[in-house]
């Protein structure tokens, strides 16, 4: 950036980006980060779902086994990688 004399305005130099050559970086689905974790071996993982409301009807055993997360399909992983690049890899 560089300030003009004179009236005070500021005026920008054009000049190419450093350290941009290459390919560009992928983006990683924002919803999916917030979704998935990934193992040590590169197995995403997952929230059970049904345990977010209506609970009073669901007894204590199903809530109980609910607890926790539990590895995602081959197909959805598959589908995950895609949508977080950079997750981790085995």
């Amino acid at each position: 950036m560089t300030v003009l004399a004179g009236d005070g305005a500021v005026g920008y130099r054009l000049r190419p980006a450093l350290g941009r050559e290459g390919m560009p970086k992928q983006k990683s689905h924002s919803g999916s980060k917030k979704r998935f974790r990934f193992t040590a071996t590169g197995k995403a993982r997952r929230k059970h779902s049904h345990k977010n409301h209506i609970l009073t009807k669901k007894n204590g055993d199903r809530i109980r086994r609910l607890r926790g997360t539990t590895l995602v399909s081959e197909e959805d992983q598959r589908r995950i990688e895609k949508l977080l690049p950079y997750g981790r890899k085995a």
